[in-house]
C-alpha cells in the first residue's frame, strides 16, 4: 500500500511552509480505486463513533469504538492474506 507515501505528498502540499522535502520512494501520486474503497471504509468506521461531530468536522472526545472498528477493518485489509497463513 502507498498510504504512507500518499500522506507524505498530502503534507507537502497542505503545509509547504513546514515541509522542506519528502522522499516517497515508489509511491503513487494518487490513490488507486480499491485502496480508496479501503480508506473510505476506515474513515466511515471512525466517523460512525458518537464522538464525531460532523457539524464541526472533528472528534469531541477520543473515538474508542471507532478506533476498534478501524482496527477490525484494517486487520483484514491492511496486512493481506499472507499474514494469516
Amino acid at each position: 500500500m502507498n498510504c504512507i507515501k500518499l500522506q507524505a505528498y498530502e503534507w507537502a502540499v497542505a503545509h509547504p511552509d513546514h515541509v522542506e522535502r519528502i522522499a516517497a520512494v515508489c509511491g503513487a501520486a494518487r490513490c488507486g480505486e480499491l485502496n480508496g474503497v479501503f480508506l473510505r471504509s476506515i474513515e466511515e468506521a471512525l466517523k460512525a463513533d458518537a464522538a464525531w461531530d460532523a457539524s464541526r468536522g472533528h472528534f469531541t472526545t477520543r473515538p474508542d469504538r471507532g478506533l476498534r472498528a478501524f482496527g477490525s477493518i484494517y486487520a483484514g485489509w491492511g496486512v493481506g492474506a499472507g499474514w494469516y497463513t
